[in-house]
Parts: structure tokens; C-alpha cells; sequence
């Protein structure tokens, strides 16, 4: 068996072509280390896609739960006039069958109420209603028995 031996020395190690000691290399903590590159640009590509989605691609609809019953609120400007939805879904086990009120508004528009059946479980009310000018927001105010739910939207073109 032969004996091996590693013999070091510390001057051929300095002088391979590239080497540089760790304290002449200078720079940013991103030169010495590619991964971290990499994952820093992995990062913001992440949070630039979930931007794009987040202000031009989600449902521009507002929503809430409350009770079992899920309410959306939408808007949306069409020929010269913006249309607004309601809709209430009841997703719970509530069979009960108040009457609701559903005030709806906006900055400068003389606020109109409805009054409609709630749902019940897996049914949902659509109420629509639309203005005859281009508005900017939308504000919904409903309430039955003692509880009562704001929402507000922006008007998407």
C-alpha cells in the first residue's frame, strides 16, 4: 500500500491564476455569492407578476362575509352610465328569510334603497341598479334585523 502525503504550500495556492484572498475581493455581499443573486431575482420577479395581477388583472369587485352570507359589490361604467351589482349568496346553514335593506350611493348622487328577500343557503339575490352618469366610486350600505355591512368599490371602465 502506498503512503500518500499532501504537501501545501501556501505560494502555488496564491499564485493560481484567479484567486484572489477573500479580503481583495471588495464588493457587495451579491458578487461572492451567485445563489443569493439568483434568489434576490427570483424575488422580484415574483412581486412584479403578483403587482401586474394585483392592479390590472383581479376582479374589480369588493366583497365581505358576514353571518354565512357572502355580498359583492361591483361597478362598471357602460354607455355613458355606470352599472352597479349586488349580490348576496348565503353560504352557511341560516334558513331564516329577513328582509334586508340595501342603500346604495355615491359622491354627489342622491342615494337609492332597495329592499329584498335574504337568501337562502345556496341561493344567492342579484340587485342591480345604475346611474345615469360616469361615477368614480360606489358605496353599498346593507343591514337587516341588527346587523348592518358597508362596502365600497371603484367603477372599472
Amino acid at each position: 500500500m502506498g503512503d500518500y502525503h499532501y504537501h501545501y504550500k501556501r505560494e502555488e495556492r496564491i499564485g493560481m491564476v484567479g484567486h484572489r484572498p477573500m479580503k481583495e475581493r471588495g464588493g457587495s455581499i451579491f458578487r461572492s455569492n451567485r445563489s443569493l443573486v439568483i434568489l434576490m431575482l427570483d424575488i422580484t420577479i415574483l412581486l412584479i407578476v403578483f403587482g401586474i395581477w394585483w392592479f390590472f388583472l383581479r376582479t374589480p369587485t369588493d366583497y365581505t362575509t358576514v353571518d354565512g352570507y357572502r355580498i359583492e359589490l361591483s361597478a362598471r361604467v357602460q354607455d355613458g352610465e355606470t352599472v352597479v351589482t349586488l349580490t348576496i349568496r348565503n353560504s352557511g346553514s341560516d334558513r331564516g328569510s329577513e328582509l334586508f335593506d340595501a342603500e346604495l350611493s355615491a359622491p354627489g348622487v342622491e342615494a337609492e334603497t332597495r329592499q329584498d328577500v335574504l337568501p337562502l343557503p345556496g341561493d344567492l339575490r342579484v340587485l342591480r341598479m345604475s346611474w345615469d352618469e360616469e361615477l368614480e366610486d360606489v358605496r353599498a350600505t346593507i343591514s337587516w334585523s341588527e346587523r348592518s355591512v358597508d362596502i365600497r368599490t371603484v367603477v372599472r371602465d
